[in-house]
């Protein structure tokens, strides 16, 4: 890597150096965590909540001042950056001319690129910016953002909606790149079945309904295998490798200090939401585990301690169901629905749902939704696209005699951005 740019950043010059960038498991793998920190699938108790770091108890129970001026880096801020910053220096590489960019491999790995930054930017979003209404998005601040690598410049915050429009751009560009729609083995690649996958996710957070429905039958249309969970023993110790084929795209929150994790010694699963499982749903059984009385979730479908944050067949299919129900495809949102759910009951037990009454059929996809992808990342973004259509979800904590409430509209659905980042540039912080 020996060609510059007008600063200090080496622009690589072999396609196999761009690679390696997009391809740094340590970097692309990861999504922020504060979202999950702060949503309604788990609760801590008082004493184990006490000790705990300032982030984590404060990002519990929504804190006007989450970070107490902590001085260590803030990895939901600083991972997705990274990544935007890996991806801006391979796509340099391309405008500058360092590099071929006629062959399939220039495209795939401009595709992927592209596709890393708008994720990250989208990630970002999700967390440090208000919820995505069109309405009101030009009048919301957007996340920081800039599309060149180099240091000197600074980013530029806009509105959401401009933040908004560059996550579109971004994917779209790397749609139009990537050729191969086959289902990846390598699951840190992406191709065009990725990007549908993700566009549906993101169309969905925007409550773009129909652009939702377009992207998940497109993905689909191409692959929709699903794990039948009458296959696994419970047993087995780790049933759902980071390769198994339900699996679109891996990633996976954030590591680091936190007692949100498979292994966690604190966490206990809402009490609810648990309950709510059937007794013949084979996820109550190879999911979670009772430890002297508390519900823990101890399986990922990242394989590994922390918990699964990428993209699968399911979510595509619950995503495609509640789509399908909120534009009077009733039929079709309940093929999709008993699709997924006659692969989750034990053989023999689960009878097809039959609901006849729209809204009645909505809420029971939005309850699986909950269900299925729980701990996945998804339920933050979850409440704060359902709170703008009405659904008035009060999220509540309760610690010895303290309660601490999260109301819909409450400007906390914006995690503040870490106290180093406004020092250093001088933005305005997010008001709480």
């Amino acid at each position: 890597m020996d060609k510059k740019t007008n600063s200090s950043i080496v622009v690589p010059t072999r396609l196999e150096e761009l690679r390696g960038l997009l391809d740094n498991e340590g970097v692309v793998f990861e999504t922020p965590l504060l979202g999950t920190q702060s949503s309604d699938e788990y609760y801590f108790k008082y004493e184990d909540w006490l000790a705990m770091n300032p982030k984590e108890r404060n990002a519990y129970i929504w804190a006007k001042d989450v970070y107490e001026g902590q001085a260590f880096a803030i990895k939901d801020w600083d991972v997705p950056y990274q990544q935007i910053f890996y991806a801006n220096i391979v796509l340099e590489a391309f405008r500058v001319g360092t590099v071929d960019s006629l062959s399939d491999e220039a495209r795939s790995i401009m595709g992927n690129a592209y596709f890393l930054r708008g994720r990250a930017l989208f990630n970002l979003a999700e967390v440090f910016a208000m919820p995505y209404d069109k309405a009101t998005a030009t009048n919301l601040q957007g996340i920081p953002f800039k599309s060149s690598p180099e240091v000197g410049i600074p980013a530029k915050r806009g509105s959401l909606a401009e933040t908004y429009v560059q996550i579109m751009a971004d994917m779209k560009s790397a749609m139009n790149l990537l050729r191969d729609k086959s289902f990846l083995e390598n699951k840190l690649r992406v191709n065009k079945l990725t990007v549908w996958s993700y566009l549906a996710r993101f169309s969905l957070s925007m409550r773009d309904y129909q652009g939702a429905l377009h992207y998940a039958d497109s993905a689909l249309a191409t692959y929709d295998h699903l794990i039948d969970y009458n296959g696994i023993s419970p047993t087995q110790i780790n049933p759902f490798p980071a390769n198994n084929p339900e699996t679109i795209l891996q990633s996976r929150m954030i590591s680091g200090i936190s007692h949100i994790s498979t292994t966690s010694g604190t966490l206990h699963v809402d009490s609810n939401l648990y309950a709510s499982y059937d007794i013949n749903d084979l996820r109550k059984i190879l999911w979670f585990q009772n430890v002297s009385g508390r519900i823990r979730m101890n399986r990922s479908y990242a394989g590994l301690v922390q918990f699964f944050s990428g993209m699968t067949t399911s979510e595509l299919l619950l995503v495609r169901a509640e789509c399908r129900a909120r534009l009077n495809q009733s039929i079709g949102a309940l093929e999709d629905l008993n699709k997924l759910l006659v692969k989750r009951y034990k053989s023999g037990t689960f009878n097809p749902i039959t609901f006849s009454d729209p809204a009645v059929l909505l809420d029971k996809i939005l309850l699986e939704r909950r269900k299925e992808l729980i701990l996945r990342g998804l339920r933050w973004s979850d409440i704060r696209r359902l709170n703008l259509e009405g659904r008035g979800i009060v999220l509540t904590r309760k610690l010895k005699d303290d309660r601490y409430e999260l109301k819909p509209d409450d400007p906390r659905y914006a995690l503040p951005i870490p106290d180093a980042e406004i020092e250093l540039s001088g933005m305005e912080q997010n008001k709480r």
